[in-house]
């Protein structure tokens, strides 16, 4: 019989209770409603429950959206608890991804959220973490039928509306390195994520979230900024034209640029004479 709230409300308790969740491999409401009076009994989320979190939504075959939102809830407050300006360090993104890691891979979605959820609130915290999380994305939005936010699918290989909003934020977040400055490694990762849902039934705001902040950072990289000088010519030569080839999307940022940049180099010109190759008929 499933222990009644009360009977949670030590570690030891709570971990049993996970542990016969765990055998079963499925969570209901009840089970839920339990853990979360469990683990909120004092306020405080220790580190051996945020292990067992961690193990539990390994051991989920069968699963409710209540666990998921509690998952997410329950360790942010872990990482955020007693830091009144919310910074993670190093110890905090090991185990961090210890704990999502632990069965070798992300499990798509909630973990995702997670990572998703603690970069947002953050007011600061290492590269990894970022760097971590830009690699999740862009593997979600390659290979995962399952909807980032709430229940539903979504079309592995393609842009959707959940995917443009996170992306978003990870590039313009106040916990971005840059603030509103677009670094280099965000504008290749958006470059990769481009390339790889390139003719794709994106959701319509990518093309345009692609084009600004690639070209925000371009404009306002470097020694000439509001140029395109001959650097950022090879910069996008060597990024943009990947594989020889230009998108859809890299064609539009070229357009844009002509339009917005106050002084642009020769050699620019010839990046428009690469064209996406004409795929034959199925």
């Amino acid at each position: 019989m499933l222990q009644t709230a009360d009977e949670t409300r030590t570690p030891e308790n709570l971990s049993r209770l996970a542990l016969r969740i765990a055998e079963r491999g499925q969570i209901t409401p009840r089970d839920v409603l339990a853990m979360r009076q469990g683990l909120y009994a004092d306020g405080v989320i220790r580190r051996v429950e945020a292990e067992t979190l961690f193990a539990l939504e390994h051991a989920i075959v069968k699963r409710h959206p209540a666990w998921d939102e509690l998952y997410v809830e329950a360790l942010t407050d872990y990482f955020r608890e007693g830091r009144d300006d919310f910074s993670l360090t190093d110890e905090d993104v090991a185990f961090l991804k210890k704990g999502i890691l632990a069965n070798g891979a992300i499990a798509d979605p909630t973990e995702l959220r997670l990572l998703l959820n603690i970069l947002f609130q953050a007011r600061s915290c290492p590269e990894e973490l970022h760097d971590f999380t830009r690699a999740a994305v862009a593997h979600s939005v390659r290979t995962s039928n399952t909807a980032m936010y709430g229940e539903g699918a979504r079309t592995a290989g393609a842009v959707d509306r959940h995917d443009v909003e996170a992306i978003r934020r990870l590039v313009y977040g106040h916990a971005g390195k840059d603030g509103m400055r677009i670094s280099e490694c965000e504008a290749c990762w958006l470059i990769e994520i481009d390339h790889a849902t390139d003719g794709a039934a994106n959701d319509t705001a990518w093309r345009d979230l692609f084009i600004k902040a690639v070209a925000m950072h371009l404009l306002l990289a470097g020694p000439s900024p509001d140029c395109i000088d001959v650097a950022k010519v090879e910069w996008l030569e060597r990024n943009l034209l990947a594989g020889g080839t230009l998108t859809a999307n890299g064609e539009a940022l070229l357009s844009y640029l002509r339009a917005e940049a106050a002084n642009i180099h020769d050699t620019f010109n010839h990046l428009h004479s690469v064209r996406v190759p004409v795929q034959p008929p199925a």
